[in-house]
């Protein structure tokens, strides 16, 4: 049996303010798409990820953390492009 698998890890860090970084990792292969979208200072602020973890919450997989480390129903879906816009839409409302 031949088994072909590819990943892609996508990983960017943008200084927003001073010290506090935004890093996206992206995953995939034949059978699973994975990311996380992290903002962190010195500890993580939001993230927005689809592990598995959470399979009570609606959306799931896709589920928010906030900085106290409290998980919510998250509205992004994997979606690399159109999520990119809406963290960035979230941290400009944390920054302003």
């Amino acid at each position: 049996m031949n088994r072909w698998t590819m990943k892609l890890l996508f990983s960017k860090s943008v200084l927003l303010l001073l010290q506090i970084f935004l890093q996206i990792h992206f995953l995939a292969d034949k059978n699973l798409e994975r990311y996380s979208f992290q903002l962190y200072r010195d500890r993580p602020l939001m993230r927005w990820d689809n592990a598995p973890h959470y399979p009570h919450i609606f959306n799931f997989p896709h589920h928010f953390h906030n900085q106290n480390d409290e998980v919510s129903s998250s509205t992004r879906t994997g979606n690399l492009l159109n999520d990119y816009d809406l963290v960035i839409t979230e941290i400009k409302k944390l920054t302003k």
